[in-house]
């Protein structure tokens, strides 16, 4: 599940965004993926939670700030709205709006964010670059 999409980043930005997630702080948490829904201009299929949990969103927030702090000028922030929707994509470049599909709820344990290379190709590829834990209440 995508926090805050970079986009083509070079070297030394990748390098100041790295040091920049270092320093978000957050507890570990759970969610549940509850419902589909489709993106029409994107034209992609995707799984998201009816109601994001406080944690996850916090999460989101802190995190983008800090990577707009050390990058203010990216392309990633310019234009951006701030508004966040959690989702994870299963499908890209669909024609047309699918069906209502019926599941059970997915729970997703969170103890970690990464910073996630994707490269576009028929089956996109994507390689985790770094990861940060986060917080459990064990460690508290």
């Amino acid at each position: 599940m995508t926090l805050v999409f970079l986009g083509p980043t070079s070297s030394a930005q990748q390098e100041l965004f790295e040091q920049a997630a270092g320093t978000v702080r957050s507890d570990a948490f759970e969610f549940s993926l509850d419902i589909t829904g489709y993106f029409r201009k994107a034209r992609v299929s995707w799984l998201g939670c009816q109601h994001p949990p406080e944690p996850l969103l916090e999460l989101q927030r802190t995190l983008e700030n800090a990577l707009r702090a050390a990058c203010p000028r990216h392309p990633a922030f310019i234009g951006r709205d701030g508004t966040y929707r959690p989702h994870l994509t299963l499908y890209r470049n669909i024609r047309q709006k699918p069906g209502v599909a019926r599941f059970a709820p997915i729970h997703w344990p969170v103890s970690e964010f990464c910073l996630v290379e994707s490269r576009p190709a028929e089956r996109p590829v994507y390689r985790i670059l770094k990861r940060w834990p986060l917080c459990s209440d064990e460690r508290l």
